[in-house]
């Protein structure tokens, strides 16, 4: 059976390599390839036409076989246009040739993108694009202040907004302030003014100083404001004879319970210059411990401070000039009498024939102290400085 295909395909072969054939071949061929055997063909020139003449083995021409007259084909009538592939053609090699490529997903900060391309025989690649990655700028933190919270420095992306850098918030800060500053001082009637700042924020405190609400008086006059003394409350005075000045008589009370006692050297206007007790028996300041006898005073008289016996210290002026031998006489307690000036003498029977002067030491008040506070034996003599 394969060696009349084979003989079939060379014989058409053949006719095809000539240019031309019949009809009557080509089906002669066809009724050979559905199982006939080869025609025996005698070439006739016809008109420059080839001509076979059948053989009897054909079935169309077997006048036994029945079926040949109702089951033979026409092949004159038609042509038979089965193709018979060309084996020996080389088959062609398409080769892609893609275009642009083409974002169907456009990338983020952080997700990848897609993209594909195209070749015209509709073959297509498709790839993904690396993410953009974010495009950050610093935001600025804030400092904290003793008012007010802080924030960190951040970063933001310039394209999603996203922060990268998360700000976060800082605390308050404490105070740390200055050493306090006085901007104004207190006095003894007044009161001051103190200010402090902190270091982290420039807030500023400011206290009151308050005023001691009495003074510190030496001599009379105030160490803390120099205010200068008006004497104490509870003094007593009668003015001279001839009205030109006052005379201090001690307290108002003997059981004045004031423990200093200020006597001024001014009263309403005029000079005080006297001392003197009022009842001549002593006692007569009260209980006091701390004397002070202020500038314009020039005169102590006799049993003016006798008997105080809770006096302690004694400040005297510049300006006295006499002192009763008596002035201070049995005042046991007392320590110190300062007596500023010096040219001190004790006369006794001042202007008579028998004066008497003895020059006196008062330079040291411990000494002086004890010297004047002993009873004197006669009132006729003074201690005096011209």
């Amino acid at each position: 059976m394969k060696s009349k295909k084979l003989v079939a395909l060379l014989l058409s072969m053949s006719i095809l390599a000539l240019g031309s054939c019949s009809s009557k071949i080509f089906n002669q061929i066809n009724n050979f390839n559905n199982g006939g055997s080869i025609p025996q063909t005698t070439e006739t020139p016809n008109k420059g036409q080839d001509t076979y003449t059948p053989s009897d083995n054909y079935p169309e021409n077997d006048p036994t076989d029945t079926s040949s007259a109702s089951t033979t084909k026409d092949t004159s009538s038609h042509e038979d246009t089965t193709r018979i592939p060309d084996t020996t053609a080389t088959p062609s090699i398409h080769t892609h040739a893609f275009g642009e490529w083409n974002t169907i997903t456009a990338p983020t900060c952080t997700t990848e993108g897609a993209q594909v391309r195209s070749c015209s025989c509709g073959e297509m690649e498709s790839r993904k694009t690396t993410a953009l990655g974010h495009s950050t700028v610093q935001i600025p933190g804030k400092s904290a202040t003793c008012s007010s919270t802080g924030l960190t420095n951040g970063e933001k992306c310039t394209v999603c907004g996203t922060y990268t850098i998360q700000q976060q918030p800082l605390d308050k800060l404490s105070h740390d302030f200055s050493q306090w500053k006085t901007e104004k001082e207190a006095t003894c009637s007044t009161d001051g003014k103190k200010t402090r700042t902190c270091k982290n924020c420039t807030q500023s405190e400011t206290e009151t100083i308050k005023s001691s609400g009495s003074h510190n008086y030496v001599h009379g006059i105030c160490s803390a404001c120099s205010h200068v003394s008006e004497g104490s409350s509870f003094l007593t005075y009668e003015l001279s004879e001839d009205g030109t000045y006052y005379i201090c008589t001690g307290a108002k009370s003997i059981y004045s319970t004031y423990e200093e006692c200020i006597i001024p050297g001014t009263y309403k206007g005029k000079p005080v210059k006297k001392i003197i007790s009022q009842s001549g028996t002593g006692a007569s300041f009260g209980n006091i411990k701390k004397l002070t006898i202020m500038e314009g005073v020039e005169d102590i008289q006799n049993t003016a401070f006798y008997w105080q016996d809770k006096l302690k210290i004694v400040y005297l002026p510049k300006s006295l000039k006499k002192i009763s031998v008596g002035a201070f006489m049995q005042c046991s307690q007392l320590e110190e009498i300062h007596i500023p000036t010096s040219g001190w003498e004790k006369i006794f029977m001042p202007g008579s024939p028998n004066e008497q002067r003895t020059a006196m030491d008062f330079s040291d008040p411990y000494l002086t102290a004890e010297m004047l506070r002993r009873y004197g034996s006669s009132f006729q003599a003074w201690y005096m400085r011209e």
